[in-house]
């Protein structure tokens, strides 16, 4: 009799694992920044550093509205998020997004061994297709942008829509975020949930210091570990 393959919940201890994009597997947050800063600056008005970093993790068009209420400005909301999703769409295109360190080395382990996974972002579809390119293989079974779900991060609509997308329960789905709005959205949805990243995020949040060596292995060695 052939040996039976391992299920992925036997192999991780989960039975899908799902990924932030922003922050979490490419590091776009400076490239994001540059574009909103230069845009206000083209609009005589002031946005600092700070005023991008407040608004990680937020939608795309709620961080437009926040720049044209900032300018004093009547712009469609919608025609700015998509000006800055073409500045980002042309910095991925282009190689010019740092991705993190380990990250997608781990996306291409857990897809050899068969384990599903669903990419889950904020940004729009458009700039997700152009990163997409970098990964080898098809190893996101599901992906669902900012742009095609009815409600955003932090609703977690956005997660329970991935995990049904590969037939999972969402308590069964391991999370990878970095922002507070998109830990509150996987939270939500009853994912179990590693904080990445420097953001700074309640202590009761589990959090991974890197995916720079983390393998498959390692998974199941987390799962065993929050279950304790």
């Amino acid at each position: 009799m052939p040996a039976q393959t391992p299920t992925p919940s036997a192999i991780t201890g989960w039975q899908a694992v799902l990924w932030d994009f922003d922050g979490t597997l490419a590091d776009t947050e400076p490239a994001w920044w540059a574009a909103e800063i230069d845009m206000m600056h083209g609009w005589g008005a002031e946005w600092t550093l700070a005023d991008a970093e407040s608004l990680v993790g937020q939608s795309i068009r709620y961080t437009a509205g926040q720049m044209i209420d900032r300018a004093g400005r009547d712009d469609d909301p919608d025609v700015v998020a998509d000006q800055l999703v073409d500045h980002m769409v042309d910095r991925i295109r282009n190689g010019q997004i740092t991705w993190i360190p380990g990250a997608r080395e781990l996306v291409a382990e857990l897809a050899a061994a068969g384990v599903r996974q669903a990419l889950v972002s904020s940004s729009y579809r458009r700039m997700l297709d152009a990163a997409l390119v970098h990964f080898a293989g098809d190893p996101f079974s599901a992906v669902v942008a900012g742009d095609e779900v009815e409600r955003v991060k932090p609703d977690p609509l956005p997660y329970t829509q991935a995990a049904a997308a590969l037939g999972v329960d969402p308590t069964a789905a391991l999370v990878f975020e970095d922002s507070p709005t998109g830990v509150a959205a996987a939270t939500a949805s009853g994912a179990v949930v590693y904080v990445v990243g420097h953001h700074p995020m309640p202590e009761k949040f589990r959090r991974l210091s890197s995916f720079e060596g983390l393998g498959v292995a390692d998974l199941e060695e987390l799962h065993r570990a929050g279950s304790q």
